[in-house]
């Protein structure tokens, strides 16, 4: 449950055209803008290799604008998956000891019990909201899944308790469960349609060609 905090470099920007944008991305800067403090949205740019630094962080980000330094977080994105790159960037400052709503990953830690009595882990949950000051914010929750057996979960009620931190959803909101696994599933499908086959077999009489039914003349 790191705390870890990165830093992104970020440049001032003018409102422009939409081909000063696209001029932007073309030269290997995302467009975005910082939402929060007492002045309007901040219009900036970010350089996409800087930014591949934090694509994955999920906690708080320290922005370097020239010479102003901003607590922030990513609070939108717009991807390109076709292209595979970031096209725009919403950043939200974040005052210290103000408390946010923010979404975090869950990671499962351990090998379930439940592995070895024919099951398999799943997964509903990836991300749970949170409120709390970015001081208290973790970077990922981790859970710890070795004593999860089969036909048994995991639900937000079973979350580590963490100062500061408030979960938002609904408590009994399953995050983890141990199933019986589809492999498994399918074999015991398929040994009871065998055992019907079977079954549909014994009441069925063969029929001897040429043999005189009941009711037929010779």
């Amino acid at each position: 449950m790191s705390k870890k905090i990165v830093t992104l470099n970020a440049k001032s920007r003018k409102k422009g055209t939409k081909g000063d944008v696209n001029a932007l991305r073309r030269d290997g800067y995302i467009p975005a803008i910082m939402y929060g403090g007492d002045q309007d949205p901040s219009l900036m740019s970010v350089k996409r290799i800087d930014y591949r630094t934090v694509a994955d962080h999920h906690g708080l980000i320290k922005l370097i604008c020239e010479d102003s330094e901003h607590d922030v977080i990513i609070r939108d994105s717009q991807p390109n998956y076709l292209e595979g790159r970031m096209l725009h960037l919403d950043f939200q400052e974040i005052k210290k000891g103000q408390k946010i709503t923010v979404s975090i990953p869950l990671h499962s830690v351990g090998e379930p019990a439940g592995l070895k009595e024919g099951g398999q882990l799943s997964q509903i949950l990836y991300d749970v909201e949170i409120f709390c000051t970015p001081a208290d914010m973790p970077e990922s929750i981790e859970v710890d899944v070795s004593e999860l057996h089969l036909n048994q979960s995991i639900s937000i009620s079973d979350l580590p308790q963490i100062k500061g931190v408030e979960y938002l959803q609904d408590e009994n909101s399953p995050i983890f469960a141990v199933d019986i696994s589809k492999i498994e599933l399918d074999i015991e499908e398929e040994e009871d349609g065998e055992e019907l086959l079977l079954e549909g077999e014994e009441s069925i009489e063969p029929e001897v060609i040429g043999e005189k039914k009941e009711g037929e003349e010779k």
